[in-house]
Formats: structure tokens, C-alpha cells, sequence
């Protein structure tokens, strides 16, 4: 193992809290009262590919497990240092009690759509995760599934995700469906009677995420 000595350089970083007024934002309402305990993200960025995904109308908040809004982020935008002129997001989350399992959800306010982030949050009382010099990052949930190797009698369903796949389905017609091969986890089932596909649709373990 190496030792090495390094100087750290202190950074001066401003910030700017900006408020906007949505057209048609989803109706998400935080209940500062409703919780006893805190933690706070106090710098976030949200990533779609590895890329800076916010815009200045966006939203990005956080949920229980039973959908309740545990916290809204609000926009910060730092002057100077590495994320300058870039959104980060600050947030005050809710719970009460240590362990409580948090979900994200964000609003891309161009295309008007709620979409699913793929970090979640186990909650710490009085936890601050994150700064405006070095954000932890989010990331837009995606996943996508494509078919391969057709021949006369088979076809390999391939999927690619930054998530655990609980379950998926789709529809399928002018083929007759002979036998499944299960795959990595799971049961994959078809009924030839509708046309219709359902992977772990009975709750079995989810496929992990990856390829």
C-alpha cells in the first residue's frame, strides 16, 4: 500500500436558489409537520446516461413506500468551483425513523412526464449526504428490452437496465408458443390464447439489474 501527501485548495462556491412557476407540474405536497426527523441532501445532481439532466422548470422529490412525499428539492445553481452554472438540487427529507427506505422521483418538465429514479435512500437522522463542490449523483431509471438470434423455433429475449425488473409483459402474435426457458431468475410465462407474455408475474425474485 502507498502513501502520498496532498494539499487540498479550498473553493469559494456561491449559489443562487431559483423558484419557478410550473404550467403543469404533478401535485406533490410536502408535510414538514407529519415527520419528526431530518436528513438533507445538500447537493444533488441528477444524470440521464451519465449526462446533467435538469432544467430549470424540473422537479425532483422524494417517497415512501407507500407514495407519500418525504421531501421536494429546490435548484441551486453554483457560482464558481466544478459544477458551476449547473442545476443542483438540495433537499430536505422526512421520516420518522432511522432506516425508512426512500424512493426519488423526477419531473422533466418539457416532456410533461414523472419519471423513476434508480438510487434509493436509507434513511439516517440528521444524515447530510452531498455538497454543491462534489453532488452525489441520481440517475434516471431505464430499461429496455430487444429480441435476438430468430430462427424457425426460438428467440432470445435480452433486457438492459440500471434497476432491479420486477416484472414486464408484452404482447405477441403469428407464433405459437412450444416451451419457455426460464432464463437467469424467474418464470417467463405466454398464453397462446391472448397473445400475451408476462415475466415473474407470480413475485418471484426480480432480475438484477445490469444485462
Amino acid at each position: 500500500m502507498s502513501y502520498f501527501n496532498r494539499t487540498i485548495l479550498p473553493v469559494l462556491v456561491l449559489f443562487i436558489s431559483t423558484q419557478f412557476l410550473f404550467a403543469d407540474p404533478p401535485d406533490w405536497e410536502d408535510n414538514p409537520g407529519a415527520y419528526e426527523f431530518t436528513a438533507t441532501i445538500v447537493g444533488g445532481q441528477v444524470l440521464s446516461d451519465g449526462v446533467p439532466f435538469a432544467a430549470a422548470d424540473d422537479l425532483f422529490a422524494a417517497f415512501d413506500g407507500d407514495g407519500n412525499v418525504r421531501g421536494i428539492a429546490s435548484q441551486q445553481i453554483p457560482i464558481g468551483g466544478p459544477y458551476s452554472g449547473e442545476i443542483v438540487y438540495e433537499m430536505t427529507m422526512r421520516s420518522n425513523a432511522a432506516g425508512d427506505l426512500l424512493s426519488f422521483k423526477y419531473y422533466d418538465a418539457s416532456e410533461d412526464e414523472v419519471l423513476n429514479i434508480a438510487e434509493t435512500y436509507e434513511f439516517v437522522i440528521n444524515d447530510q449526504i452531498g455538497t454543491l463542490i462534489t453532488p452525489i449523483e441520481y440517475n434516471l431509471a431505464f430499461v429496455t428490452l430487444s429480441f435476438s438470434n430468430f430462427t424457425t423455433s426460438s428467440i432470445d429475449i435480452l433486457y438492459d437496465s440500471n434497476v432491479d425488473i420486477y416484472d414486464f409483459h408484452f404482447n405477441f402474435s403469428g407464433v405459437t408458443q412450444t416451451s419457455v426457458t426460464p432464463g437467469i431468475l424467474g418464470w417467463f410465462i405466454c398464453d397462446n390464447n391472448t397473445g400475451f407474455c408476462n415475466y415473474n408475474f407470480i413475485g418471484g425474485p426480480p432480475l438484477p439489474a445490469g444485462s
